[in-house]
Protein backbone atom coordinates (compact mmCIF):
# COMPACT_ATOMS: atom_id res chain seq x y z
CA UNK A 1 0.00 0.00 0.00
CA UNK A 2 2.68 2.43 0.70
CA UNK A 3 4.71 2.20 -2.41
CA UNK A 4 1.32 2.82 -4.77
CA UNK A 5 0.74 5.40 -2.51
CA UNK A 6 4.35 6.84 -3.65
CA UNK A 7 4.14 6.11 -6.82
CA UNK A 8 0.94 8.19 -6.91
CA UNK A 9 2.51 10.88 -5.68
CA UNK A 10 5.37 10.89 -7.59
CA UNK A 11 3.40 10.29 -10.89
CA UNK A 12 1.12 13.68 -9.54
CA UNK A 13 4.30 15.42 -9.06
CA UNK A 14 5.80 14.61 -12.13
CA UNK A 15 2.58 15.73 -13.97
CA UNK A 16 1.94 18.95 -12.26
CA UNK A 17 6.04 19.78 -13.12
CA UNK A 18 5.53 18.53 -16.34
CA UNK A 19 2.42 20.66 -16.58
CA UNK A 20 4.33 24.23 -15.99
CA UNK A 21 3.86 26.17 -19.33
CA UNK A 22 5.49 29.73 -19.95
CA UNK A 23 2.88 32.47 -19.89
CA UNK A 24 1.61 32.75 -23.33
CA UNK A 25 -0.25 36.21 -23.81
CA UNK A 26 2.36 39.64 -22.55
CA UNK A 27 1.17 43.51 -23.17
CA UNK A 28 4.51 45.06 -23.19
CA UNK A 29 5.57 48.80 -23.46
CA UNK A 30 8.81 48.97 -25.62
CA UNK A 31 11.21 52.05 -25.37
CA UNK A 32 13.49 52.33 -28.16
CA UNK A 33 12.19 49.18 -30.34
CA UNK A 34 10.99 48.48 -33.49
CA UNK A 35 9.35 51.49 -33.30
CA UNK A 36 11.91 53.50 -32.82
CA UNK A 37 11.18 55.79 -29.60
CA UNK A 38 8.05 53.66 -27.99
CA UNK A 39 5.39 51.61 -28.74
CA UNK A 40 2.66 49.14 -27.11
CA UNK A 41 2.63 45.90 -28.13
CA UNK A 42 0.87 42.30 -27.80
CA UNK A 43 2.74 39.46 -28.23
CA UNK A 44 1.31 35.41 -28.11
CA UNK A 45 3.65 32.70 -27.85
CA UNK A 46 2.68 29.88 -30.16
CA UNK A 47 4.34 26.72 -28.93
CA UNK A 48 3.14 25.42 -25.05
CA UNK A 49 6.64 24.69 -24.33
CA UNK A 50 8.94 26.88 -21.28
CA UNK A 51 12.47 24.86 -23.14
CA UNK A 52 11.85 26.92 -26.70
CA UNK A 53 9.28 29.18 -28.20
CA UNK A 54 8.04 30.99 -31.28
CA UNK A 55 6.22 34.43 -30.55
CA UNK A 56 4.12 37.00 -32.91
CA UNK A 57 3.88 40.26 -31.79
CA UNK A 58 2.10 43.65 -33.32
CA UNK A 59 1.95 46.77 -31.68
CA UNK A 60 0.99 50.46 -32.42
CA UNK A 61 2.74 53.62 -32.09
CA UNK A 62 2.04 57.34 -32.17
CA UNK A 63 3.83 60.54 -32.40
CA UNK A 64 2.59 64.18 -32.48
CA UNK A 65 4.93 67.02 -34.04
CA UNK A 66 7.74 64.95 -34.51
CA UNK A 67 10.67 65.64 -37.15
CA UNK A 68 8.89 68.11 -38.68
CA UNK A 69 5.76 66.13 -39.19
CA UNK A 70 2.24 66.71 -37.44
CA UNK A 71 2.09 63.21 -36.71
CA UNK A 72 3.55 60.12 -37.22
CA UNK A 73 1.17 56.28 -36.48
CA UNK A 74 3.04 53.00 -36.95
CA UNK A 75 2.36 49.34 -36.03
CA UNK A 76 5.39 47.24 -35.51
CA UNK A 77 5.61 43.38 -36.25
CA UNK A 78 7.69 40.74 -34.76
CA UNK A 79 8.89 37.15 -34.77
CA UNK A 80 10.91 36.42 -31.77
CA UNK A 81 12.68 33.01 -30.89
CA UNK A 82 13.16 31.77 -27.13
CA UNK A 83 15.40 29.63 -26.08
CA UNK A 84 15.58 28.58 -21.87
CA UNK A 85 18.81 29.80 -19.84
CA UNK A 86 16.87 29.64 -16.71
CA UNK A 87 14.00 28.95 -14.92
CA UNK A 88 12.28 32.19 -16.05
CA UNK A 89 14.91 33.47 -18.06
CA UNK A 90 15.46 33.59 -21.80
CA UNK A 91 17.83 34.35 -24.71
CA UNK A 92 15.16 36.03 -27.25
CA UNK A 93 16.72 36.22 -30.84
CA UNK A 94 14.01 37.84 -33.47
CA UNK A 95 12.89 40.33 -36.62
CA UNK A 96 10.64 42.65 -37.19
CA UNK A 97 8.84 44.93 -39.36
CA UNK A 98 7.52 48.42 -38.97
CA UNK A 99 5.26 50.59 -41.45
CA UNK A 100 5.02 54.20 -40.30
CA UNK A 101 3.13 56.39 -41.75
CA UNK A 102 4.42 60.58 -41.37
CA UNK A 103 2.06 63.30 -42.15
CA UNK A 104 1.56 66.85 -42.54
CA UNK A 105 -1.58 68.74 -42.59
CA UNK A 106 -1.01 71.42 -45.75
CA UNK A 107 -3.16 74.40 -47.14
CA UNK A 108 -2.96 74.99 -50.70
CA UNK A 109 -4.25 78.06 -51.27
CA UNK A 110 -5.47 79.26 -54.59
CA UNK A 111 -3.28 81.77 -57.14
CA UNK A 112 -4.96 83.61 -59.95
CA UNK A 113 -4.20 84.62 -62.86
CA UNK A 114 -3.08 87.77 -64.94
CA UNK A 115 -6.23 88.32 -66.51
CA UNK A 116 -8.51 88.06 -63.78
CA UNK A 117 -10.69 90.94 -61.99
CA UNK A 118 -9.49 92.36 -58.82
CA UNK A 119 -13.16 92.59 -57.89
CA UNK A 120 -13.64 88.73 -58.26
CA UNK A 121 -14.40 86.32 -54.94
CA UNK A 122 -11.00 84.15 -54.01
CA UNK A 123 -11.62 80.62 -54.33
CA UNK A 124 -11.91 78.87 -51.23
CA UNK A 125 -8.26 77.68 -49.14
CA UNK A 126 -8.16 73.95 -49.62
CA UNK A 127 -6.15 71.24 -46.61
CA UNK A 128 -4.73 67.98 -47.58
CA UNK A 129 -2.39 65.22 -45.85
CA UNK A 130 0.81 65.11 -47.43
CA UNK A 131 2.57 62.14 -46.61
CA UNK A 132 5.27 60.20 -46.58
CA UNK A 133 5.35 56.29 -46.09
CA UNK A 134 8.77 54.60 -44.08
CA UNK A 135 9.09 50.87 -43.57
CA UNK A 136 11.87 49.77 -40.84
CA UNK A 137 13.63 46.48 -40.86
CA UNK A 138 15.91 44.67 -38.40
CA UNK A 139 16.95 41.63 -36.09
CA UNK A 140 17.70 41.84 -32.26
CA UNK A 141 18.69 39.50 -29.64
CA UNK A 142 19.18 39.58 -26.17
CA UNK A 143 17.78 39.04 -22.56
CA UNK A 144 14.29 38.39 -21.70
CA UNK A 145 12.86 37.47 -18.06
CA UNK A 146 9.21 35.87 -19.06
CA UNK A 147 7.25 34.31 -15.94
CA UNK A 148 5.81 30.72 -15.98
CA UNK A 149 2.92 31.34 -14.37
CA UNK A 150 1.49 35.16 -14.60
CA UNK A 151 3.70 38.01 -13.92
CA UNK A 152 5.99 40.74 -14.95
CA UNK A 153 7.86 40.51 -17.85
CA UNK A 154 11.00 42.51 -18.82
CA UNK A 155 13.29 42.62 -21.28
CA UNK A 156 16.64 44.09 -22.62
CA UNK A 157 17.65 43.74 -26.35
CA UNK A 158 20.04 44.86 -28.95
CA UNK A 159 18.96 46.09 -32.26
CA UNK A 160 20.22 46.97 -35.82
CA UNK A 161 17.64 48.44 -38.04
CA UNK A 162 17.29 49.44 -41.82
CA UNK A 163 14.74 51.75 -42.67
CA UNK A 164 13.44 52.51 -46.39
CA UNK A 165 11.52 55.59 -47.44
CA UNK A 166 8.71 55.61 -49.60
CA UNK A 167 10.27 57.49 -52.53
CA UNK A 168 11.72 55.99 -55.54
CA UNK A 169 14.87 58.12 -55.56
CA UNK A 170 15.86 56.75 -51.44
CA UNK A 171 18.38 54.69 -50.72
CA UNK A 172 18.57 51.89 -47.85
CA UNK A 173 20.38 53.04 -44.41
CA UNK A 174 21.88 51.16 -42.37
CA UNK A 175 21.23 52.57 -38.89
CA UNK A 176 23.58 52.41 -35.58
CA UNK A 177 22.53 49.59 -33.29
CA UNK A 178 20.81 50.64 -30.11
CA UNK A 179 19.07 49.10 -26.88
CA UNK A 180 15.62 48.37 -26.65
CA UNK A 181 14.14 47.78 -23.17
CA UNK A 182 10.48 46.28 -22.58
CA UNK A 183 7.99 46.49 -19.47
CA UNK A 184 5.20 44.34 -19.13
CA UNK A 185 2.79 41.80 -17.49
CA UNK A 186 2.91 38.48 -18.90
CA UNK A 187 -0.51 36.00 -18.82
Amino acid sequence: MKKALLVFVVLVFSYSVKSQNIARNTFQFELGGAAGLYSINYERLLLDSVNFNIGLSVGITYFPHLFNYDRIYGAPFRITFLKQIGRETYFEFGAFYTYMNASNYVAHESRRGMGDTIYAPLPPTTYSWETDIYRLYGFRGGYRHHPVGKGVFWSILIQATISKENNLDSSWEIMTPWVSFSLGYSF
